[in-house]
């Protein structure tokens, strides 16, 4: 796997200065334009077109804060093939609660109890962004053995569900 942030020659950080991102990308996007290179050979490109396709790609990958730490969390194998992450149980049997409010909403539509629940779940990812805040904005560069992976992995897995039952919410409403 290319590693998206050594291709923009940052190091591998939770929290990224987007300025410098951005800069790269531009840089980048010149840099491998294939308008520069054709009269260039078609291996070369076709490299030009794959650097091209990474930059895009990297780019929007590390630009969103969401994708950046699924991003990190997969190239150090804390997700992905081979791996199966587990959310705290205490955490699945909170949302077992909500999850049946929101079952008993689609058969029965109420408009408060639909904002309740909603409310509650927006407090409920402020409260995990709050918890994980610290190591999501740190610019300090990353290795396999952090633990703050591991801190990381559980923000993510329960922000995930989360933002799950929020779509789940905002389907019933549409």
């Amino acid at each position: 796997m290319d590693n998206y942030f050594d291709f923009f020659g940052l190091e591998i950080t939770f929290g990224i200065d987007k300025a410098t991102l951005k800069k790269q990308y531009f840089a980048n996007t010149k840099a491998y334009h294939p308008d520069r290179y054709i009269n260039a050979s078609p291996q070369e490109q076709l490299a030009v077109l794959q650097k091209s396709t990474l930059n895009n790609t990297a780019y929007k990958t590390l630009k969103d804060d969401q994708k950046r730490l699924a991003y990190i969390l997969t190239y150090f194998g804390k997700l992905g093939e081979g791996t199966s992450p587990q959310i705290p149980q205490q955490f699945l049997m909170e949302m077992m609660d909500i999850n049946e409010e929101v079952m008993e909403l689609r058969m029965d539509y109420d408009r408060d109890k639909y904002n309740q629940i909603k409310e509650e779940a927006e407090k409920i990812i402020a409260a995990l962004q709050d918890n994980a805040k610290e190591i999501l904005d740190s610019d300090e560069p990353i290795s396999a053995e952090d633990p703050r992976l591991d801190q990381a992995l559980a923000y993510y897995l329960k922000s995930k569900y989360i933002r799950r039952l929020q779509e789940n919410l905002d389907k019933i409403e549409s």
